[in-house]
């Protein structure tokens, strides 16, 4: 099999889980009432950007919610609270 043609079924199946990719799938229903999120595990800081962004585009609120990520550093967008949490087995930082 040639080479660019593996690195062509990766990329493709690297970008079908992509947060964006994998929120834009999800059914959200549009217009009023507010959302609270809940994000935890290694995606959790890309799928809660992710998330925020399909939320707002159907006419959503974030009210607010955490993010456990499994680094320090990471950055949650307001109104959502980061943590950092240990990985892959959780300690008292999680």
């Amino acid at each position: 099999m040639p080479a660019s043609l593996l690195r062509a079924c990766f990329d493709e199946a690297v970008a079908a889980v992509r947060p964006a990719s994998v929120m834009a799938e999800l059914p959200i229903p549009r217009g009023a009432g507010d959302a609270w999120i809940i994000a935890i595990g290694k995606a959790a800081d890309g799928m809660a950007v992710a998330l925020c962004r399909a939320l707002e585009a159907a006419g959503r609120r974030v009210a607010g919610g955490v993010v456990i990520g499994a680094t320090e550093g990471g950055q949650a967008p307001a109104p959502l609270l980061r943590h950092p949490g240990n990985h892959p087995v959780p300690k008292p930082r999680s």
